[in-house]
């Protein structure tokens, strides 16, 4: 059971899935497990999932499925500068009127991205993991229509016991011609909290914004 929950960590599944298992591991053990782990896996949550408007009653035009495909590939064993692994990811969300005639997709999101990972120790265990994350995502459109962001991003994890774990990502926008006030929606950071209660678990998210949409 120690495996797979370090192997959760190693393969940067998503936070509400192997934060609240994280394990403080030996140095040696983390080297060993990470290269006997497949380089391709989950990156962030895949799902399939239907729904309607709160407080009104399901119809065709109000009801709708929303799914997302997220994967990350790892490029290599060896290890990088500063000990880091280099990988890619790639996630993909879509939002489908497939309730309407001709089942039209409404929107779909694709979100490419490039960086390292760096597992942290501190007194020969592991205590955290780092990223550096370049990242491109767009609606796949252009002109009036295109919304589309780049990114750099730093993120750290906190392993503070076997429960409870911090997650902080915070990104640099650039490119937004086309999105001069995108920051206002999506902020700068975030910070998850993860705490497993027996089989459950509770994250709370603070996204850090400007303007009138600050949380």
């Amino acid at each position: 059971m120690k495996n797979i929950r370090a192997a959760c960590v190693l393969l940067l599944l998503p936070v509400s899935v192997c934060f609240g298992q994280a394990k403080k591991i030996p140095r040696d053990s983390i080297t060993r497990i990470l290269k006997s782990q497949p380089s391709f896996s989950v990156y962030k949550d895949n799902y399939f999932i239907t729904g309607t408007t709160v407080e009104e009653k399901p119809s065709n035009y109000n009801s709708d499925i929303k799914m997302q495909i997220s994967f990350k590939q790892r490029l290599s064993n060896s290890v990088m500068p500063f000990k880091s692994y280099l990988y890619l990811t790639y996630t993909q969300k879509s939002f489908w009127k497939i309730y309407q005639h001709s089942s039209p997709f409404e929107e779909t999101i694709f979100n490419p991205g490039i960086g390292l990972g760096k597992f942290i120790f501190k007194e020969g265990r592991h205590i955290g993991f780092g990223t550096l994350q370049l990242e491109h995502e767009s609606n796949g459109t252009d002109s009036i229509f295109s919304r589309s962001w780049n990114s750099l991003s730093v993120s750290y994890l906190a392993i503070m016991s076997e429960k409870f774990s911090i997650l902080g990502k915070f990104w640099i926008p650039f490119s937004l011609s086309d999105n001069t006030n995108l920051t206002n929606y999506i902020g700068y950071g975030e910070i998850t909290l993860d705490w497993e209660f027996v089989k459950n678990k509770f994250d709370a998210n603070i996204i850090f914004a400007r303007g009138h949409n600050s949380i």
